[in-house]
């Protein structure tokens, strides 16, 4: 019997169904891609016998440390730059904290010459500092030029320290300053001139540089010129009264007696300037006004507070009328003789104003150039009609010991040219 043909195969369990639909034959899932193993975490906790090694900066290490430092390491230059900076904001830092307000200090003191003043801003700043760069020769700076100004001087060797400050700063304008110091000194008064109007372009704001520019023209005679440097540094420093008191004295030397009693008053805690406000109302002919002025200089002059003062520490030079600059003329160096002008003008203000006030004395050294100081002002100031001059003037400076007829005004020579009688 021959076996019967059926639609399973053999060995298949169940009956085929013809009619179902064929079922679909599962595909194979596709390959998986090649996955590269993972790197292994780096175990922060690994034993110290983790071979693991570090060699920078000369040294060799290893173990867990080293693994940190082979990490520092590659990011040395991040880390250069981060050190750099803060190494700037902590220089930022204490320059403001420590140095900045003492520098200003110290450098606005030096354009109006108060070296001393300069050194004392600087005193505050802590040792620790002292190498900051500039420090030592601003404060050597301020030294010589005390040193410029305090008696008696060594003119040769502080020309020797002057110079070598030039060579490293040959565009200072404080140092070309203290160099037309010592060339007036020399009575080289062109050169000084050139110094200065070099510093004034170096450092337009330096207010004792416009002053000695206008003071070697005013010697020169160049008064208009003198003027307008005389204003710019009373401009720049108003503080400092030396400066608009020789503004007023040029212009009360050029017959405008009603605009430098103006500018005289607006100069306060300056003997010197009440002492010239006087004259200018000997020149407008207001006698009580003058006393009143040379009054309120005494009272300035007995002020030891005030008098300690830069500006009122400087000493008082006049030229007269027959010796006019660049020669000396008469210099009030100390206080007594200061107040002594001072008494002089007053007691003469009083007798011109029909008084008779006692002419008081004098130190004995400087007696007869202060009388003789008074007895010239009387001349230029009191009244310029010859008769009325010869009726006010003529016995007051006979009871000043000097011949009653004025001094014929002399003109100025060019600065460093002999005076005939030499």
């Amino acid at each position: 019997m021959s076996a019967r043909r059926t639609g399973r195969p053999p060995g298949a369990k169940g009956r085929a169904d013809p009619s179902a639909p064929p079922r679909a034959t599962a595909e194979p899932p596709p390959p998986a891609a090649a996955v590269a193993p993972a790197a292994p975490a780096p175990d922060l906790a690994a034993p110290d016998d983790t071979k693991v090694s570090f060699e920078g900066w000369g040294i060799k290490i290893e173990g867990n440390l080293a693994l940190w430092l082979r990490r520092l390491w590659r990011g040395r230059w991040r880390l250069l730059g981060l050190a750099l900076l803060l190494l700037v904001i902590a220089a930022g830092v204490l320059y403001l904290w420590f140095l900045s307000a003492p520098l200003d200090n110290a450098r606005a003191a030096l354009r109006l010459a108060r070296y001393d003043t300069a050194l004392a801003a600087l005193d505050p700043i802590p040792g620790r500092l002292a190498g900051w760069p500039g420090l030592d020769a601003l404060r050597a700076k301020a030294q010589l030029g005390l040193d410029l100004h305090t008696p008696p001087q060594d003119w040769q060797a502080l020309g020797i320290r002057l110079r070598a400050l030039r060579t490293r700063a040959p565009g200072d304008a404080d140092l070309m300053v203290m160099d037309a110091t010592l060339a007036m000194h020399r009575e080289a008064f062109a050169g000084a001139a050139a110094t200065l109007g070099d510093a004034v372009i170096a450092d337009p704001r330096n207010a004792e540089a416009w002053f000695l520019l206008g003071l070697v023209r005013d010697l020169a005679g160049d008064k208009q010129k003198a003027i307008g440097d005389y204003r710019q540094a009373a401009a720049l420093a108003p503080e400092s009264p030396q400066y608009g008191s020789n503004l007023a004295r040029v212009l009360l030397d050029q017959g405008d007696a009603a605009a430098a009693v103006a500018q005289y008053r607006r100069l306060g805690g300056f003997p010197l300037a009440r002492i010239e406000q006087a004259l200018g109302h000997w020149a407008l002919g207001q006698w009580r006004e003058a006393a009143q002025a040379q009054g309120e200089a005494l009272a300035l002059l007995d002020d030891q507070a005030l008098m300690a003062r830069p500006s009122n520490r400087l000493g008082w030079r006049f030229a007269l009328t027959d010796r006019p600059p660049p020669d000396d003329g008469v210099h009030l160096a100390n206080a007594a003789d200061k107040r002594c002008y001072a008494l002089l003008g007053q007691a003469v203000s009083l007798r011109l104003a029909g008084g008779t006030a006692p002419l008081p004395g004098c130190p004995e050294a400087h007696q007869d150039a202060i009388r003789t100081l008074v007895a010239d002002d009387l001349c230029r100031f009191v009244d310029r009609d010859p008769l009325a001059r010869k009726a006010a003037v003529g016995p007051l400076r006979r009871a000043l010991g000097q011949p009653a007829t004025c001094p014929a005004p002399e003109a100025a020579r060019p600065p460093g040219a002999p005076h005939p009688s030499a």
